[in-house]
């Protein structure tokens, strides 16, 4: 039964109708997904309050969406005001900047073009509802403990826009950071980036790192935003999806110090059990 409306969603992920039969089909096995959908659905049509809206940022932090989806619509804004609302809540968090950028859904078409095949499922429905988010917070008086969310406008996918980023031989067609693309400039020596490996295909999320490192990870756009959710822009998360840590330092204490403040964060349910190799730049 779970199959069946799962091959019908992926053919038609615009009914409705069909997403709610799945949920409480999901919600009969006690699947957050199930919950996730509901919750979605009733936020889309209009009938929600804040109460509504935290469930729903919660389940969708519990769901766990296989590759090969379905995947629902989601509410990235509804779920970006619900963090910056958490964390202010949180005990000992201080949260230094919270502020997300109207959306231009105007632009959305004209960067997909310029894009082409490696425009990634989801990037449309993220930009159509912001155009950019900013986010920095830390716990008490450490800065290991902390986290931030840079995530840029579209103009990301112009080189003559990003000259001040973090490569400078992006103009050499041949070079690896010619194709990548920032996508959470979390902090001014490190990005998160979308490395257009080929044309044919939707780009996939990598590290960035000074321009001396870039590590590609095996998650597509939508399950880096999960992921992102899930952590809270902790600082340098993304590690995590690199692979095995090689060392214990202050990034590692400070995301196991964020997970016990956060249970639904669990770092190890981010790591492949092999760390990715390099791509030579």
């Amino acid at each position: 039964m779970i199959e069946a409306f799962e091959n019908k969603l992926r053919k038609h992920p615009d009914d409705a109708e069909a997403w709610l039969v799945y949920a409480d089909a999901l919600q009969e096995k006690r699947d957050p997904r199930g919950e996730a959908i509901a919750l979605g659905e009733k936020i889309r049509a209009g009938k929600h309050d804040a109460t509504i809206e935290r469930q729903y940022a919660a389940a969708c932090r519990a769901a766990r969406w296989p590759k090969s989806g379905p995947w629902p619509r989601m509410n990235y804004r509804v779920r970006f005001e619900q963090m910056f609302a958490e964390l202010r809540a949180t005990p000992h968090i201080t949260v230094k900047e919270a502020e997300i950028h109207a959306a231009s859904p105007k632009d959305i078409g004209r960067w997909r073009e310029v894009a082409g095949a490696t425009w990634p499922e989801g990037m449309s429905e993220l930009y159509s509802e912001v155009s950019g988010v900013d986010l920095e917070w830390k716990f008490d008086d450490r800065e290991s403990v902390s986290g931030a969310i840079h995530i840029p406008n579209l103009e990301l996918w112009d080189h003559d826009k990003l000259e001040d980023e973090l490569w400078f031989d992006f103009t050499e067609e041949d070079s690896a950071l010619h194709r990548i693309r920032p996508i959470d400039r979390f902090v001014p020596e490190a990005y998160g980036v979308l490395y257009l490996e080929s044309n044919a295909h939707p780009a996939k999320v990598a590290f960035h790192y000074c321009g001396e490192e870039l590590v590609p990870t095996d998650l597509d756009y939508r399950e880096w935003l999960e992921l992102l959710f899930r952590s809270r822009g902790t600082s340098y998360w993304l590690q995590l999806a690199l692979g095995p840590s090689q060392g214990d330092t202050w990034v590692e204490h400070g995301i196991a110090h964020v997970a016990k403040v956060f249970p639904d964060f669990d770092p190890k349910s981010m790591s492949p059990k092999r760390r990715h190799k390099e791509i030579p730049i």
